[in-house]
Parts: C-alpha cells; structure tokens; sequence
C-alpha cells in the first residue's frame, strides 16, 4: 500500500484552483501539472457516464504509460487481452489525442499509432479482460499500447504520466456500430451537467477529506 498522506495535502490544497474537464467514459479529468512528466487528478463517478459509451468506446489504449493511486473509493481495471480476428466482435477507431482533439473525434486517415501488442492496421479484435480491483492506497499501472477499460462507483485517483509520445490512440467499439466519442464541446453548454458535476466534485473533496483522516489513523 501507497503512503498517499502526503497526496492529500497537495491534492486538496490546489483543489479550489482546477480545471475539470469530464471524460465520458466516467470521470472529471483536472492538471495538477504539466510538463514531461504530467499528474491529473481523476474524479469517477458513475453519473458522468456518456450514454452508450461502456459498449462503444470506453476500452481504450494510450499514447503513454501511467501510474494511478486510488487516494479514495475504490475501481475495477479491467485489462484486456487483445487477439485480431478478422471476424471479431470489436472493431477499432482511432484518435487523437484530447490536446489536439477536444471533441474527440474520430479518424479514418492512417495515422502514427502507439507502439503496443496490437498492430495499428488491426481493425476488428475478440477481447478477454482481466480484472483487477484497486481499493483506496493501493495503486496500478499501465504501459502505453495496453488496452484496458476502467469501471467505478465513485473514486478519486492520481495518475502520474511517463514516457509519453506524439502519437494517436485507439478504442474499441462493437462491431458495425458507431462509437461514442469522449468529449464533447457541448457539454459546456449543459446546464444539467453543470450541475452534476459540481455535485460531483462537492462530494469528492468530502470523500478525499474522510480518506485523508482515515489514512492518517492507519499509519
């Protein structure tokens, strides 16, 4: 287990000064720094959830490896093992990355792909997962090219950034079905979202606060 008290300080000291964005596959996304190595913190919760995404778009590779510490609530990584099959049950999209693609769309030019276990001119795969559950301290990795999916009912994270490189990434929709994006610019323009998200974020902070006491008492 991860000694994250120190996590906590920092987190919820710069917390008033971010700026959140929401991934549709479940989470707010918010920069705690910038730079070669980069930190977000990740807010997840099953309300931000973009309708139709778990069976069109939320396995996903990266164009980056990452550490992620659950420093409150707890989420399921599910791995996926990847095997190209002409006739599979997935096919896969690629993107660009979020800085160069805020609304996150789709591509169908060739394009530099991460470097990882599937080749970039696959276009329709069977998938097995593994999964792994990550309670609150302990942390887990991924190495860019890895494709996996992410499932949580309310949890905060800290994903620290690693050799990342100009390139796109991939997800992974079923077949001969459109695949919903990530991001979408009119979600600034969503008052109902607004309001959850707030929700959202009010709640994470007292989560984050109850799990910094908690993780104090256990050292």
């Amino acid at each position: 287990m991860t000694d994250s008290r120190h996590l906590y300080s920092i987190v919820l000291g710069l917390w008033e000064s971010l700026k959140w964005r929401r991934h549709g596959i479940g989470l707010l996304q918010a920069y705690l720094c910038e730079g070669e190595n980069e930190t977000r913190v990740h807010v997840w919760d099953e309300r931000l959830v973009r309708s139709g995404i778990r069976d069109h778009g939320d396995i996903h590779d990266h164009r980056f490896s990452f550490v992620s510490t659950v420093l409150a609530g707890e989420l399921t990584n599910q791995l996926a093992k990847v095997a190209e099959n002409p006739t599979g049950r997935y096919q896969v999209h690629q993107v660009l990355h979020a800085r160069e693609n805020p609304e996150g769309k789709f591509v169908s030019k060739p394009m530099e792909c991460v470097p990882g276990p599937l080749r970039a001119s696959a276009k329709f795969v069977d998938i097995d997962f593994v999964s792994h559950r990550i309670r609150r301290g302990e942390d887990y990795c991924m190495y860019r090219g890895e494709f996996h999916r992410t499932v949580a009912h309310r949890a905060v994270t800290l994903v620290t950034k690693c050799d990342q490189i100009e390139a796109g990434a991939r997800i992974m929709a079923l077949r001969d079905a459109p695949p919903v994006q990530a991001f979408d610019p009119e979600d600034v323009d969503d008052l109902g979202l607004a309001k959850t998200m707030q929700d959202v974020l009010t709640e994470a902070r007292e989560l984050l606060l109850e799990s910094s006491e908690r993780a104090k008492e256990e050292r």
